[in-house]
């Protein structure tokens, strides 16, 4: 193994125990006596875990826990406490802190290890989505960019070509798609962007406990408000429907990530359906749940389309100006993912899709 783990503990004895018991694993030891030690090293090396005792002199256990969460390049690194201090309120208080786990002293080695080896294992994984993530950033964003980049090119050697020859009308014209096609491309940008702040804040412990506290009080106006607008800006205005049945309720989401998910949603509905094919919004109360419901009638998806609904993944060329790819989609599901709510599919092909959102309710 070549996981490096940083040691934090007072008393020597202690600290020369641990240190023998991981390198008998094959992992690398760093060694602090205090937290303001730690935090030197942490400067020229970062680990892959630390182990803390809590009680220790100058800066302690919580403290040092607080100043990496405050860290970006060392808030997601697993951080285990070992402490004498065995009650239930000192583990509940380790953990309410953020710490991953919380060993009492005297412990045993394989109990020691087995907890090493399940954290890094999950920081392991959490590693690896980052840099698949990455790849997918890598591989997607050129395409993505350059679908809307090509037309811009070819507008503007136009104008610069046949500037004698073309008249102000067509100049004009030929500016007007330009300025389509960079709003266009500035929103494509901008779902990458956030598409990619949401994984990390997936990944980021404090960032959800917040996430997860927040709430929308009476969401039925401003669904409606989004929905409508949304509607008016695909000239679909007629075809919108918006129908409410829960009432004087509180969602679980941050009124940011509600608009978000409504935006996306009704802007797919009118992307993969033909004016005058109805567009539906429901919402309703179902146990702990809030279900918002988007239906529309037109070209809808294959199963395969369905199972196969994955980051940056397009789905087929509907041969529509508003063809396009399924990252709005990912947006939904990821913010679902944050705030722990479900989505489903339904769909018939070149019928109907229908979108069922579950979002957490605060219970009165």
């Amino acid at each position: 193994m070549s996981e490096t783990i940083l040691v934090v503990e007072d008393q020597q004895h202690v600290r020369d125990n641990l240190r023998e018991i991981l390198e008998s694993s094959e992992y690398k030891v760093y060694s602090a006596d205090c937290g303001s030690q730690a935090i030197e090293i942490v400067k020229s090396r970062i680990p892959d875990l630390v182990i803390s005792d809590i009680m220790m002199p100058g800066m302690d256990g919580y403290q040092l826990l607080e100043n990496f969460q405050s860290n970006p390049n060392l808030q997601n690194i697993p951080f285990i406490f070992l402490s004498a201090k065995s009650s239930e309120n000192d583990l509940r208080s380790g953990m309410i802190k953020g710490a991953d786990d919380y060993i009492t002293k005297p412990f045993r080695a394989k109990d020691l290890l087995k907890s090493v080896e399940t954290r890094l294992a999950k920081y392991k994984n959490w590693k690896r989505n980052i840099d698949k993530l990455r790849d997918s950033f890598a591989l997607a964003v050129p395409h993505e960019l350059r679908t809307p980049l090509i037309p811009l090119l070819g507008y503007s050697e136009i104008i610069l070509e046949d500037i004698k020859k073309i008249s102000r009308d067509e100049i004009y014209e030929l500016v007007e798609r330009i300025k389509l096609g960079a709003v266009r491309l500035h929103n494509r940008v901008e779902k990458f962007i956030l598409l990619s702040s949401l994984q990390f804040e997936l990944n980021n412990v404090n960032e959800l406990k917040n996430i997860r506290n927040d709430s929308v009080r009476y969401p039925k106006e401003l669904i409606s408000t989004i929905g409508k607008s949304v509607a008016e800006a695909f000239a679909r205005s007629e075809d919108f429907i918006c129908d409410f049945i829960a009432e004087g309720i509180t969602l679980k989401i941050p009124e940011f990530y509600l608009t978000t998910i409504t935006k996306e949603l009704i802007e797919n509905a009118c992307k993969f359906s033909l004016p005058g094919n109805k567009i539906s919004i429901e919402g309703k109360s179902s146990e702990n749940f809030f279900e918002l419901i988007i239906s529309n009638e037109g070209k809808g998806l294959t199963e395969k389309q369905i199972m196969d609904i994955n980051l940056f993944e397009q789905y087929e060329n509907y041969n529509k100006p508003h063809s396009g790819s399924g990252i709005g989609l990912m947006i939904v599901k990821k913010i679902l993912e944050i705030i722990q709510g479900q989505i489903f599919i339904e769909s018939s092909y070149e019928k109907s899709t229908t979108v069922f959102v579950k979002i957490p309710l605060i219970n009165k």
